[in-house]
């Protein structure tokens, strides 16, 4: 059962993301208004200052950090712009842990195509007043032109985390295991984590929310989750449209289903991990096809492939196929009575 305490910390968590999600900052369809802006930040100083007065003592984890190195890479594209963010982020005062982890940090990133996954700890005083929230907010642009140039198609922005969220880690955050390969624009060799070990697991939720809207998209014609500039992503797809970073979306969280099915299940790992792990649950061939198309368009991501006006090439059509967002759906069903067979009583 989830306490008042624990409510008010996953409420100021997704305020402080949504204050500082890409979308809010730079689509002009979903941009947040001034009003909406200062309602959010009024939200988060008054939870800081509620959760301060709290104390929760709790199991520590510790998370063992990678320093990162300038020439990491060794890739002069990717060694300049990483660069340039641990200059940022080390020449401010914002926060108190960032990581980089996902593909990027177990070096598997495909050019152009794979985005920039974080962990981002904000610092106490940085909630605490309006000034602070807004430099944050400025400065934090100055890190997304980056993650804009690695990967045009970037759909989310930094995963923040208060301190309060050390403290008392929430099972409905992003499982710890995701940064089991990570470096650190820090100069520390570690952090703690304290885990609460209550059940707070948002992976079926938002498995369940991602079949409705693909359902509701099979009745009308166009997904609604994740717009750009205000438009939809069509079904069937389409090359005529310009819709590739919506496309992008679908195919990320669909490559991410693994992973998601592990954390519901209460068997958390990392995403690249989670290919090989899921099979010892289950075996079905269609699943696994469907899986393999978002694979196979991730590999074959060529830098020079992704069109500016975001037109679908053809050849991703002919991967996924016209029907995909039908053959989604239907996965999602499958997977939603596998986790049902599976998951712990």
């Amino acid at each position: 059962m989830v306490d008042d305490t624990e409510r008010k910390q996953f409420i100021l968590n997704k305020s402080i993301n949504l204050f500082l999600d890409t979308k809010g900052i730079y689509d002009n369809s979903q941009k947040l208004k001034k009003i909406d802006i200062e309602t959010l930040i009024r939200k988060i100083i008054k939870l800081n200052k509620f959760l301060k007065k709290k104390k929760i003592n709790r199991k520590k984890k510790i998370i063992k950090i990678n320093k990162y190195k300038s020439n990491f890479f060794n890739k002069k594209f990717f060694d300049i712009r990483f660069k340039k963010l641990n200059t940022l982020v080390n020449s401010s005062e914002f926060f108190e842990e960032f990581l980089v982890h996902g593909s990027f940090a177990s070096k598997d990133y495909i050019s152009g195509w794979s985005d920039i996954d974080t962990f981002v700890v904000i610092r106490n005083t940085v909630l605490e007043t309006r000034e602070r929230l807004i430099s944050l907010r400025e400065y934090v642009k100055k890190l997304y032109d980056i993650f804009f140039q690695v990967c045009p198609l970037q759909h989310h922005g930094l995963i923040c985390f208060s301190t309060h969220d050390l403290d008392n880690y929430l099972k409905a955050y992003m499982p710890l295991e995701a940064l089991k390969y990570n470096f650190s624009f820090s100069n520390k060799k570690n952090f703690f984590v304290y885990e609460n070990k209550k059940k707070f697991n948002n992976s079926i939720k938002s498995i369940l929310d991602r079949k409705n809207s693909l359902q509701k998209a099979l009745q009308t014609g166009f997904l609604n989750h994740h717009k750009r500039h205000g438009i939809p992503l069509y079904h069937p797809l389409s090359s005529k449209k310009f819709q590739m970073y919506q496309l992008f979306c679908q195919v990320g969280y669909n490559n991410t289903l693994p992973a998601y099915f592990l954390t519901s299940i209460n068997n958390s790992t990392s995403k690249k991990k989670s290919f090989s792990v899921i099979n010892k649950y289950f075996k079905n061939k269609k699943f696994k096809k469907f899986l393999n198309k978002g694979e196979k368009v991730r590999k074959e991501w060529k830098r020079n492939f992704y069109n500016r006006h975001e037109r679908i090439p053809k050849k991703i059509i002919e991967i996924l196929g016209s029907n995909y967002l039908e053959e989604s759906y239907n996965n999602y069903c499958f997977l939603l009575k596998m986790i049902k067979l599976n998951k712990p009583i």
